[in-house]
Parts: C-alpha cells; sequence; structure tokens
C-alpha cells in the first residue's frame, strides 16, 4: 500500500510540473513591433501566434536564449486565404537587419509569410543562424519572399539539427561571391556539424 502511494505521488508530481512548464497560446496583435514586444515579455512560457491575413513587422532581430521559441501563423479561415506576414526591419545604421532570427536554442517557425526585406525593398543578408549546441531548428509550411542576399540560414552551434519543410522559396543570394548564395550553412568550429538536416525546398522563381 505504502508503495503504490509513492507511486501515485510521483505521478501527480510529475503531471503537475509537465502542466506547469506548458506553453500556452498568445495571439499577438498585428502591428509593428507587436511580436518583439510580447517574447520580451513572455519569453518561453507561451507559443506566439500570428493572425492569418495581418500584417507584423520586426522592431528587432528575433533571438531566443534558453527556451524554445514557437511562432505559428494562425491557419487562414477561407480556402488560399493569405496567412500572416512577417517582415524584417531596419538597423540603426539604415538599411534591413542582417537576420531576422538570431537563436540561440529551439525555434519554429510554421505557416508564416517571411517577407526579409525592408519597406525600402533592401533585403537582410540572412534569413536565420542557430548558434545553439543541440538546438533543432524547424521551419514548416513557410512562404518565403525574398529569403536573404547571402546566406539563408547559418547554423553554427554543435550537433545541429534543422528541419526546413513544405516551404515556397524566391529570390535568395545574390551569388557576387563564392561564400554568399548557400541555402544551408555548417558554420561550425566544433568539428560536430549537423546532426540532422532535412530540407524540402520549393522554389517558384
Amino acid at each position: 500500500m505504502k508503495n503504490n502511494f509513492s507511486i501515485l505521488l510521483m505521478a501527480v508530481l510529475f503531471c503537475s510540473s509537465h502542466v506547469s512548464h506548458a506553453q500556452s497560446v498568445l495571439v499577438v496583435e498585428p502591428g509593428i513591433g507587436t511580436l518583439n514586444n510580447a517574447i520580451n515579455t513572455y519569453g518561453g512560457t507561451k507559443i506566439y501566434q500570428l493572425k492569418a491575413g495581418e500584417w507584423y513587422q520586426l522592431t528587432a532581430v528575433i533571438q531566443n536564449l534558453g527556451y524554445h521559441l514557437q511562432i505559428v501563423g494562425q491557419e487562414p479561415t477561407i480556402k488560399g486565404g493569405l496567412p500572416a506576414t512577417l517582415q524584417t526591419g531596419n538597423a540603426a545604421t539604415g538599411g534591413a537587419f542582417g537576420v531576422m532570427f538570431d537563436a540561440k536554442s529551439d525555434i519554429t517557425l510554421r505557416n508564416i509569410y517571411l517577407v526579409n526585406s525592408d519597406l525600402n525593398s533592401v533585403v537582410g543578408t540572412s534569413l536565420l543562424s542557430n548558434s545553439g549546441s543541440n538546438a533543432r531548428t524547424v521551419i514548416d509550411r513557410c512562404i518565403i519572399d525574398p529569403v536573404s542576399s547571402g546566406n539563408a540560414i547559418t547554423m553554427s552551434g554543435a550537433n545541429s539539427k534543422l528541419y526546413f519543410t513544405n516551404n515556397l522559396c524566391n529570390r535568395q543570394g545574390h551569388q557576387l561571391n563564392p561564400n554568399d548564395g548557400h541555402f544551408f550553412v555548417d558554420d561550425n568550429l566544433s568539428g560536430a556539424g549537423f546532426d540532422t538536416i532535412i530540407d524540402d525546398i520549393y522554389n517558384y522563381a
């Protein structure tokens, strides 16, 4: 009987701790900087949901450290409807941010129209970098146009995992020199490199 009680107590404690760490969904209002403000406020405690058909612009590069950042677009209410649009912003020195997402831990981007150019049509150098060790990057069901002027996705952490699936991509890389224009770059000095890379790219250019 004592053993049964101990097992039950452990199960209750496990479930309660699991629930307390579960991410709840936060619907982010469209506009300039609203996603940045939400992430700065709630960190990894929320799944950030963008409204279908609405426009969002970044006021700073999105970063995450020590938590899984999830940004997911709502499903359009009508068939063929426009997904949420997320556009990069401008650096203080002028021009678009060098990168939209500077991840340092797991990151998931799903069902979003990503526009990596500012309102003056200046294309950002890179779409995403992830420097976290053992970090997982998932980009799924996104439209990305333009992708970047240089390299699209750079993974520099040891044992990186990248899942790039079901995406439509257009306008990537200027290819002015041999080091520019690559879609995936493994910039890893540890020697560990990629643990996993799965890609399924549809280029509609």
